[in-house]
This record gives C-alpha cells, structure tokens and sequence, in this order.
C-alpha cells in the first residue's frame, strides 16, 4: 500500500503525492501484510486515508517504476496509544524497526532522520543506541552512492545484529521487563501485531463455532480451566462449558447469528483481555436482533497459541 496517512496539521489542502510526519504518500515495499505503521495523531479521530495499492514496487518508486493494482480485500486494524511521543511514521516488520525524515533534500534529511532514531531509541528501548543504524535513501544505499536531490529517507535498524538488547544492558533491559518491542516505554505496546490479530482472530473462531452449534469446535477455543460466567450461572472446565453451550444454542431459534462489535484488547492487567459487544440475530424471515450483551474475555497465550480463559457475559450491561 503506497499511501497511508492521518490528515495533517492545519486546514491547507495536502497533495496526496507528498509526505510527511501525517504519512502519506509513504510508497515502503516493506508496508506490507504481518507490517505495522504507527502515526502521530494531529486532528480528533486522525481521520486516516489510504490508497495507491500496488502489487510490486521499488521503495520510494524512485525511477517512477511500480505495478499498480487494486486491493479486492484489506484488512486494517487500527490501535490507539495513548501517550506516545512519536515524531513521524514508524514502521514495524518482521525483521525491522524504520523511521523516517522529510526535507527538501538529502542534506537536511539524513541527520535528521538520525536523530529522529537515536532519541527514538532511548526512549522506546531504554538503551545505549545500537552500535550500527543502516540508512537508506528510497532506491539504494547512501554510501558509496551518489543521490542527488530527495525528500524521503529511511533509517533501518537491523535487531539481530544492532538490537541493544542483545548485547549486556540490553539483557538487563528485557531480563527486568516482558514487554516486547514496545513502540514507548511509558505506555506503549505489551503485544506484538501478530498477536493482537491472533486475539482478534481467536474471537471471531469463537463466533463462528457458536452460529454453526459447533460445541466441542467451541469448548477447543479455551483453557482447559476456563471459566464462563452468565446468566447460565458460573461453569468452569472445557467439558462443562461444551455442554452449557450446547444447551442455550439449542433454544435459540434455527439459523440465529452470534457477531462481535467493537472488540477492544485491553493490556492493563497481568493477562490482555478483550471487551466487545455481543449480537445475536435471527436469520429469517428479515434479520432481527434477538439480544445483545457485553462480553470480557480474557485470553492467555498457551503451547498450543492463544485461548480464552475467561468469558464474562452481561446481558444487562
């Protein structure tokens, strides 16, 4: 995805071509499915656009070289974090942390651009800087390499050879703390992108085996010391729960739907839980909203990835 962005500061009219600390017309190869983009934001709701998908692409199209395409699907998940400085788009991959300058040339944006990493660091990581930072003008290298005039420039920081955890006081840095890759010390990130999909993912599993009456594809979902607590009263084990289950879809009309809104992970405790909203909708004759609850499900990561371990509906919430 070429362009993605918050709508900047002010009320002046912004080129879509551009870009800036918003965003923007960022044109990364590495912005990609399993990468996260964490934007500041300027205005209430950050008002976020996208656009220009391309199936391949140089970073920056520096010789004007890019396959353009149209995305049939996007999936987008959009997290809020409250209390993060962040001077402009930061990219996580798989394999890299990415921050990025903008000036009106090289000069100005390579140092900049240090520094936007360097102070980045210290604050996110709480480490010494990493002995080596690669930076890399969109389209090449910028040693050895003449480059001319540029507006973007990416400093990409490689973990396994430059991670500061990785060498003494980076171990001391993680041995005394379980968050991962946090995007701010304060208050950042205590999962990482794959995981809250996984979460997200795990309730919608959830959803699908209660429309299907899918009990024992149900009950596989949770801990086996799980604990649901409703207006069935408090069950607790796989099996109990399987048969609870089994018994109030069974006196929910035929072809009755179970969908989840506004599911929000919530990191403040000891383990991240999700609270949603609950539908149940009659199928036919028209579709009909036959209740609705709010619903905590705390969830634990297991050998066997994450499952929920605790369900609490309220169907008077």
């Amino acid at each position: 995805m070429g362009v993605l962005a918050v709508e900047p500061e002010g009320n002046e009219p912004v080129s879509a071509i551009l870009a800036g600390p918003y965003g923007g017309n960022l044109d990364l190869a590495e912005i990609t499915e399993g990468t996260s983009l964490f934007l500041p934001v300027f205005k209430a709701g950050a008002r976020v656009w996208s656009g220009d998908a391309n199936a391949a692409q140089s970073d920056g199209v520096v010789d004007q070289t890019g396959i353009e395409s149209a995305m049939e699907v996007l999936h987008v998940q959009y997290l809020v974090h409250k209390g993060v400085e962040l001077a402009g788009p930061t990219v996580d991959t798989p394999t890299h942390w990415i921050v990025m300058a903008f000036a009106d040339s090289l000069d100005i944006a390579l140092p900049e651009c240090v520094r936007t990493a360097i102070a980045w660091l210290k604050r996110a990581w709480r480490a010494r800087p990493p002995r080596r930072l690669r930076p890399v003008q969109y389209g090449d290298l910028v040693q050895g390499h003449s480059m001319g005039r540029s507006d973007r420039l990416g400093l990409h920081l490689h973990p396994t050879e430059d991670d500061p955890r990785d060498d003494p006081e980076g171990r001391a840095w993680r041995a005394s703390s379980a968050a991962h890759r946090r995007l701010d010390a304060p208050g950042g990130m205590t999962l990482t992108p794959s995981d809250s999909l996984a979460i997200l993912q795990l309730v919608a599993r959830a959803d699908a085996c209660a429309t299907k009456r899918d009990a024992d594809g149900y009950a596989a979902l949770f801990t086996n010391d799980a604990v649901m607590d409703g207006d069935m009263g408090t069950v607790e084990g796989q099996t109990a729960l399987r048969d609870t289950v089994a018994r109030v879809w069974a006196a929910e009309p035929a072809g009755t739907l179970h969908l989840t809104l506004n599911a929000v992970i919530d990191e403040s405790g000891a383990q991240p839980a999700v609270d949603s909203v609950m539908l149940m909708v009659g199928a036919s004759p028209s579709p009909t909203v036959l209740g609705s609850a709010r619903v905590r499900q705390t969830v634990r990561h297991t050998p066997g990835g994450w499952r929920i371990s605790a369900r609490s509906i309220d169907t008077h919430g």
